[in-house]
């Protein structure tokens, strides 16, 4: 009987040690409160990064232009003549982001007229070095205008991007449009 409970009692004591000696499982990291809940992606790496964002063409790939670049539109299989306007930036989110984007005629000596304007969430590509691109941006010319009536005009191209964290970013471009006038 003592033999009987000497066995238990180091049995007991072999259990007690190797349950003190196991460290209670560690709780998962709490972010820091003031971290909120921003999760990164590849267009904003941070919460506070700059926002940087460049107008150019994007006839199937993005291209950067100056001032002044001569933009050639085409016209559409439903009759419309258009250009094609592109997007890079970085320090927005890649989805969710809203494009606001305005084009508006600089040389009509009566008013400037709006030509195009456009307000919709896009998705951006990964592009090299942190940054994201939108192309194949349609933008009609004529809805509301005679194509010829723009030959040749200055016409100066808004980007206004929102990102669902209410970051902003904008910037233009002044460009010359012309191209093929369809007398028949």
């Amino acid at each position: 009987m003592v033999r009987r409970m000497r066995g238990l009692l180091l049995m007991g004591l072999t259990t007690s040690c190797l349950t003190t000696s196991t460290p209670p499982p560690t709780p998962p990291p709490t972010p820091a409160a003031d971290a909120g809940p921003f999760t990164p992606d590849d267009c904003k790496r941070s919460p506070d990064e700059a926002t940087s964002v460049t107008v150019g063409s994007g006839a199937g790939v993005y291209m950067d232009i100056e001032d002044n670049t001569v933009m050639t539109w085409e016209k559409g299989p439903q009759g419309g003549h258009h250009i094609w306007v592109g997007v890079r930036m970085k320090g927005l989110r890649q989805s969710g982001t809203i494009t606001e984007l305005t084009v508006t005629d600089l040389e009509n000596p009566a008013q400037q007229v709006i030509l195009t304007r456009r307000r919709v969430p896009f998705t951006y590509d990964r592009d090299e070095g942190g940054y994201c691109v939108l192309k194949n941006l349609r933008v009609q010319l004529d809805e509301d205008v005679d194509i010829q009536t723009l030959q040749g005009h200055h016409v100066l191209i808004q980007v206004t991007l929102t990102d669902p964290d209410d970051s902003t970013a904008e910037a233009q471009r002044f460009v010359q449009v012309q191209g093929p006038v369809d007398n028949g």
